[in-house]
C-alpha cells in the first residue's frame, strides 16, 4: 500500500489503523510525511500470531489525515504469482460523509 502527501510545502500527520475482518484494530502507528513524499506500507501481509508464525488473513487498512483538508493519495496494489497486478486508488482527500 502506498500512501503520498501531495502538499508540496508542508509536512502532514495521518494514522496508520489496520484492522482484522471482525473489526478489530490490531495495529495503529502515526506517520509523517514530507512535502511531496510517499510512502511503502504493509496491508496485512507481515502480521504474525501470537506464536511468531504470519497470520495470512482479509485486514482492512485506514489512512487517516490528523487535519481533514490534508491533499494526498493512497492506493492497494496486489501481485500475484501469475505477474497479475490490481490496483486500486481512492480519491484524494477530503471525503464528505
Amino acid at each position: 500500500m502506498k500512501v503520498v502527501n501531495l502538499d508540496p510545502e508542508r509536512t502532514r500527520q495521518f494514522r496508520y489503523n489496520l484492522y482484522s475482518m471482525e473489526g478489530r484494530l490490531i495495529y495503529s502507528s502515526p506517520l509523517s510525511l514530507p512535502p511531496l513524499a510517499e510512502i511503502d506500507l504493509q496491508a496485512g501481509h507481515a502480521i504474525r500470531n501470537a506464536v511468531g508464525v504470519l497470520a495470512p488473513s482479509v485486514y482492512l487498512v485506514e489512512i487517516v489525515p490528523t487535519d481533514p483538508s490534508t491533499p494526498y493519495l493512497m492506493w492497494v496494489s496486489r501481485y500475484s504469482s501469475i505477474r497479475v497486478a490490481i490496483i486500486l486508488r481512492l480519491p484524494l482527500g477530503p471525503v464528505e460523509k
